[in-house]
């Protein structure tokens, strides 16, 4: 019989990590350090060069002065030679294209034009094809056809509206973040930032002057409604009102003064024009139309702003022009079951395309259900 003792089993224990740590290290040396010798470090950190800047719909010369903005997050430089942009447009980058750390790399559908409207003079391109004005994918592709970062950018939802047309661009705002449509906001110039930084902080700038509420596209007498949500009051003389940036619908707003909470009532008659069309851009510049300050769509059906802090627009119970809001929340129905990730079949191995959402009427009477909408991760109007 053989007795261990303590002793005995720690040494048999330090000499078992002993030898996987050498065995470890002998790997290191054997597989890892000839790849990462052969391979410089920016060859391993290709996939952090992601989309930042989008300008889809320019105000005008629309075909010409589209272009698309990539950053390298990291602090070393990117080599993206023989890459290419795929989906919306077409573009393969040349031989030697280096996106220095952090850096920037603009490829327009015409570097000539770009360069004279905002003095970006280092723009690659052109590219091929032109970006929807509704929103499509766009992908970055690697020289061994690996896709490096994809987005699938929007006009509508919880997209913003300011770059649909107003001469702004959609920017990210933190550009080490991902691309869901939360990290996205609108340039606070128009033109955009090509080449530069989209914002001065990754935090959103706070709003003072605001659509509060917009009639119907339907009805016989259209308004709109602008409130001073800001921490002062303010003077939004020069401000301007307008309709899809229609140069024949717009509105210079007079010298005045609005104190915090106070609104601005601009009837069809005061603007001169009106929105027709359901789905069409409303657009509020600030002075000299040289940056957006806020924008919504006018919609078949009244819109408004919940209170602050909040501020979602919703559908009022009636239109009040000139006076606070109306809302009348129907809470009686309730999410109430989510099947958002069914098992998958195993043999062969196949996601399931299973997913359901359950309602619940938590109320004593019966509910129409007739025109309500699920919205957001899922589109479904109920019949």
């Amino acid at each position: 019989m053989i007795l261990y003792t303590s002793n005995t089993i720690m040494k048999t224990i330090l000499s078992i990590i002993r030898l996987c740590a050498a065995q470890c290290v002998l790997f290191i040396l054997s597989v890892i350090l000839p790849i990462m010798i052969c391979c410089p470090a920016r060859s391993f950190a290709d996939s952090v060069v992601v989309f930042n800047e989008i300008m889809y719909h320019p105000a005008t010369n629309e075909a010409a002065l589209e272009w698309i903005e990539l950053y390298n997050e990291l602090a070393i430089d990117i080599d993206v030679s023989n890459w290419k942009l795929r989906g919306a447009v077409e573009y393969d980058f040349p031989a030697d294209t280096i996106v220095a750390g952090r850096g920037f790399l603009v490829v327009a559908a015409s570097p000539s034009d770009l360069a004279a409207v905002t003095g970006c003079t280092n723009a690659l391109g052109p590219f091929a094809g032109q970006l929807s004005n509704a929103g499509e994918e766009i992908r970055l592709i690697n020289n061994g056809d690996r896709q490096m970062n994809s987005v699938n950018y929007g006009d509508s939802g919880d997209w913003p509206v300011e770059p649909d047309g107003s001469g702004v661009t959609l920017a990210k705002i933190d550009p080490d973040m991902g691309n869901s449509h939360g990290n996205w906001s609108h340039s606070l110039q128009i033109n955009g930032t090509p080449g530069v930084s989209n914002f001065p902080s990754t935090t959103k700038a706070a709003k003072s002057l605001v659509f509060n509420e917009i009639q119907a596209t339907t009805n016989t007498s259209w308004w709109v409604e602008l409130k001073n949500v800001g921490a002062s009051s303010l003077n939004p003389s020069g401000c301007v009102v307008s309709v899809a940036n229609d140069p024949l619908r717009k509105y210079v707003i007079t010298n005045q003064s609005l104190a915090v909470g106070a609104l601005l009532y601009l009837s069809e008659s005061k603007l001169g024009f009106r929105a027709t069309i359901d789905g069409e851009p409303v657009f509020l510049f600030g002075p000299g139309k040289t940056n957006v300050l806020d924008a919504r769509r006018a919609t078949a059906v009244l819109r408004g702003r919940t209170p602050e802090p909040d501020g979602h627009w919703l559908y009022p119970a009636a239109g009040t022009p000139g006076a606070s809001n109306s809302f009348v929340f129907h809470n009686d129905i309730v999410i109430n079951e989510i099947m958002y990730h069914q098992h998958p079949q195993y043999e062969p191995y196949l996601e399931s395309p299973e997913g359901w959402i359950e309602l619940y009427n938590k109320g004593t009477n019966s509910v129409d259900l007739t025109g309500w909408k699920l919205s957001d991760a899922i589109s479904y109007k109920f019949p």
